[in-house]
């Protein structure tokens, strides 16, 4: 059997064992292993060029720049700051204006959530982003809300339509004629409430009945 240097164990400075049994030989290998993967991956990234490297950032400040990492269920960009979780177009506009003051929110003025370029930002309370909201018409009742923007929402594509737009219209005939809701709930078996969204045009607007 071959007895090369290769065979015998190290011996440890610190004990006269091999060095495998010594646990300051095992505490200094692991540190010398961590320090040769920090030489490989180069300089750590700052915070805030952590944060721009998830960026798709834009020539022209007027267009947006959109977030390209973690987001939430409502497009709006996560960004971990130390042990927290911060929006990242709240820490875009941080990065740019300071310290965002208590009880304030960041709104858009491009409405469209994953932008993080400040300079489409800017302060309001909850009222003010209501009213934005509003005059925009991204509330349920408004135009461009996701349920009127999407068109599959829209009519027997709605997953919760219990009815067919050539039933819809003869209610809506009937209605017209003078039945009562009663009756039409009789005949469609149908809910008081569900005749009633009907009668006053809360659901089904997109059938016109001339």
């Amino acid at each position: 059997m071959p007895t090369g240097h290769y065979l015998r164990p190290q011996l440890c400075p610190h004990t006269s064992g091999p060095k495998r049994f010594c646990t300051q030989c095992v505490r200094e290998y692991h540190r010398k292993s961590r320090q040769r993967l920090r030489d490989a991956r180069g300089p750590r990234q700052t915070e805030e060029q952590r944060f721009w490297s998830k960026v798709s950032l834009q020539s022209s400040p007027e267009v947006c720049w959109e977030w390209r990492g973690l987001c939430n269920y409502f497009g709006y960009g996560l960004f971990n700051v130390g042990k927290q979780c911060i929006r990242a177009h709240r820490y875009a506009y941080a990065l740019q204006h300071g310290p965002i003051p208590f009880g304030l929110l960041v709104l858009h003025h491009c409405d469209n959530p994953p932008c993080v370029n400040y300079s489409h930002l800017f302060l309001g309370n909850h009222a003010d982003n209501s009213h934005d909201a509003q005059a925009k018409g991204r509330l349920a009742q408004g135009d461009n809300h996701r349920t009127r923007k999407n068109r599959y929402w829209e009519g027997e594509k709605n997953p919760s339509a219990i009815l067919k737009e050539s039933q819809v219209i003869e209610i809506l005939q009937l209605i017209k004629a003078g039945v009562s809701s009663k009756e039409i709930q009789k005949v469609f078996s149908l809910s008081p409430a569900h005749v009633c969204n009907i009668k006053h045009r809360r659901i089904w607007k997109n059938i016109v009945i001339l």
